[in-house]
C-alpha cells in the first residue's frame, strides 16, 4: 500500500541515494519512472 511505503522511505533520501544503492533489477524498473520523474529526465 503507498501509506506503508510513504511510512517507511525517506523519498528525499531515497531520490540522492538511488544511483548508488543496489536493489533488486525488477524493484529498480517499477521505481525508475517516478525517480525519472521527480528529477525532471527521461531515464
Amino acid at each position: 500500500m503507498p501509506a506503508d511505503i510513504e511510512s517507511i522511505v525517506d523519498g528525499a533520501l531515497l531520490i540522492d541515494v538511488w544511483d548508488e544503492i543496489v536493489v533488486p533489477r525488477v524493484i529498480r524498473s517499477e521505481w525508475q519512472p517516478l525517480i525519472d520523474q521527480v528529477l525532471g529526465s527521461d531515464g
